[in-house]
């Protein structure tokens, strides 16, 4: 049995012999002699013809194995002149299998070509993060994806149950065990796995790094991003366009947050930085954030993409207010912001998280708790118990840089109309 690649690929070699291949048909075309169809398998494509008048008839979306000699057509198309055909995969969906391209059925969408390339999109961008992080000599973790408490602050809680029986939390965040291993004395380190609080964010990034300042770090992930769209730019994966250009060469723009929320909301600097959650009213109020009912995180994290987009350029946004999260240190030079930043590309709705994270242990839950009123949690919510990430703080930790993203929204420097959801091709 030889794949349609290795078919494909020395086809003249193969020329009057006989072979036998497997692979989804994806078009048939009926002429008065015989019955062309094309096999597809692993992005390449080749032509089978069927006798007319055999017992097996083609159907689009079918599997299929197929044996017959390599012959060329008088037109010289490379085909494969069938003389047995066996269906291994019965395409039994309601939609059409030509009309999944229309359709985009949920699942389904995974058939069509341009999901294939974003699968393979997103595994070399996780590829080359894992080479440069690697050379900066990181280490690679994995932790657990249960936890016993919940860690992931506004988001819902994400339960696993087992025979009935409630076994723990999925993860929404992977920083209270990576932290730890910081503190045992892994000064680098990053995970690449899944969290659980949204059904299209298949893939997180998260890493770690001690003693290492702001700047210092913000360069870093200029740098990890520059060498990863290189990368993808080389292997014909990524064009070369104005927005990949400027990762590339690190052209940034960086902008406060402040200034920027400021001249889009016409608030005054000293509302935005000390008013706290009467600030994320007064955003609500005026429609830039839509939905009513978010954290001040989130409304800060909107009004900073908001500020971004309006540059149209890579952009950083320094400085969040002190209510925007308690999990960031405060800066030395000004209490009322932290020292965060979210790196921003046009067309992305969404941000790559960087800053030095809090590790004052009386400071983190302190902010915690004013963090939750502001939520309104219920006295039993269960997002008010315990916290891994404060436990691991009371045993000590150096400062730390830290940093999260998606690497599947790399894929929307090119594709922009584009779901970082591989299964849901827009």
């Amino acid at each position: 049995m030889l794949s349609i690649q290795e078919v494909c690929v020395a086809f003249a070699s193969h020329l009057g012999s006989s072979v036998q291949v497997r692979g989804r048909i994806i078009s048939v075309r009926q002429m008065r002699k015989s019955v062309f169809a094309d096999l597809s398998s692993n992005g390449f494509k080749l032509q089978c013809r069927f006798e007319p008048n055999s017992d097996f008839i083609p159907h689009n979306g079918d599997l299929v194995e197929v044996a017959g000699n390599c012959i060329y057509t008088k037109s010289g198309e490379s085909t494969i002149d069938v003389s047995s055909a066996t269906v291994i995969g019965k395409w039994s969906a309601e939609v059409d299998y030509k009309k999944v391209s229309e359709g985009k059925n949920g699942q389904l969408s995974a058939f069509l070509p341009e999901a294939r390339g974003q699968f393979h999109f997103s595994q070399a961008v996780r590829n080359h993060i894992r080479h440069f992080l690697t050379s900066e000599e990181y280490f690679e973790v994995q932790t657990p994806i249960l936890g016993r408490n919940y860690n992931g602050g506004k988001s819902f809680p994400v339960a696993s149950f087992y025979l009935n029986n409630r076994i723990g939390f999925n993860r929404t965040t992977m920083e209270d065990r990576m932290q730890a291993l910081v503190a045992m004395g892994y000064e680098r380190v990053f995970q690449i796995g899944s969290v659980f609080r949204s059904d299209k964010e298949l893939t997180f990034l998260e890493g770690y790094e001690a003693y290492t300042d702001w700047e210092e770090g913000k360069q870093r992930i200029k740098l990890m991003l520059s060498y990863v769209v290189k990368k993808l730019i080389e292997e014909g994966i990524g064009d070369s366009n104005n927005a990949s250009d400027n990762i590339v060469f690190c052209n940034w723009l960086e902008l406060d947050f402040s200034a920027g929320v400021c001249e889009l909301t016409k608030l005054a600097s000293e509302e935005v930085l000390t008013a706290g959650k009467g600030v994320a009213e007064l955003i609500r109020l005026a429609g830039l954030v839509k939905n009513g009912d978010t954290s001040p995180e989130t409304v800060a994290d909107e009004l900073a993409n908001a500020v971004a987009e309006r540059t149209g350029v890579p952009t950083i946004i320094n400085g969040f207010p002190i209510w925007s999260s308690p999990l960031y240190a405060v800066c030395k030079r000004d209490d009322c912001k932290l020292v965060r930043s979210r790196m921003y590309i046009p067309g992305q709705k969404g941000g790559f998280e960087i800053g030095i994270q809090e590790n004052d242990y009386d400071n983190f839950v302190r902010r915690m708790a004013e963090q939750r009123k502001v939520w309104n949690l219920a006295d039993g919510d269960e997002r008010i118990g315990d916290s891994d990430l404060a436990k691991t703080l009371s045993g000590g930790l150096p400062p730390i840089f830290g940093f999260g993203l998606n690497p599947d929204r790399i894929v929307k420097i090119w594709r922009q109309n584009s779901s970082i959801d591989p299964y849901q091709v827009n």
